[in-house]
């Protein structure tokens, strides 16, 4: 393997780093907010409800069963099924989607970068020269822009906003 494909495939296992680093901050981000809204609603429910007719017991395991399964699909819509395994190509798809410029150059050297010019029935030269311009093309860019952490200011606002408003009320109640 040359220092082109190394630093090819190192900088491609970046994105991807970077990719699943985003998913994880953001799908903790939307967990912390339902959370803080799913506290919320539970006390208006079990002190508008639940206290006010005395009810006790399986009403508030319905809740909490809710909960849970509300908790579940956040956990797994809005974070897991986000986070994938890596793939080059996948990721090389991803690089060229922002970086036009590749016109395919990079996902067609992931997928022959392991192959021969026999096994592929194709030019040794013609391949050597599309690994060439590949690391040529790739060498200046910088994988990592694939992800925008722009997009996750206003889900933190937001998230901040839910913490901090829980957090004065929580304080506020505890001094009366």
């Amino acid at each position: 393997m040359s220092n082109g494909d190394t630093s090819i495939e190192q900088k491609l296992r970046t994105a991807w780093s970077q990719e699943q680093r985003y998913f994880h901050i953001r799908g903790l981000a939307r967990l912390l907010i339902w959370v803080v809204v799913l506290v919320l609603v539970d006390l208006l429910i079990d002190w508008g409800i639940f206290f006010r007719s005395r009810l006790t017991g399986t009403p508030q395991l319905l809740l909490l069963i809710i909960n849970v399964g509300v908790l579940g699909w956040v956990i797994w819509n809005e974070w897991l099924r986000h986070l994938k395994r890596y793939d080059a190509v996948r990721v090389s798809l991803e690089v060229e989607a922002k970086h036009t410029e590749l016109r395919s150059i990079l996902v067609s050297y992931m997928q022959l970068k392991d192959h021969d010019a026999e096994s592929l029935n194709a030019s040794q030269s013609l391949l050597d020269a599309m690994r060439n311009q590949a690391i040529s093309l790739t060498r200046p860019l910088d994988f990592r822009e694939v992800v925008d952490f722009r997009q996750l200011r206003n889900l933190f606002m937001f998230a901040v906003v839910c913490i901090a408003t829980f957090s004065s009320i929580t304080y506020l109640r505890t001094e009366e």
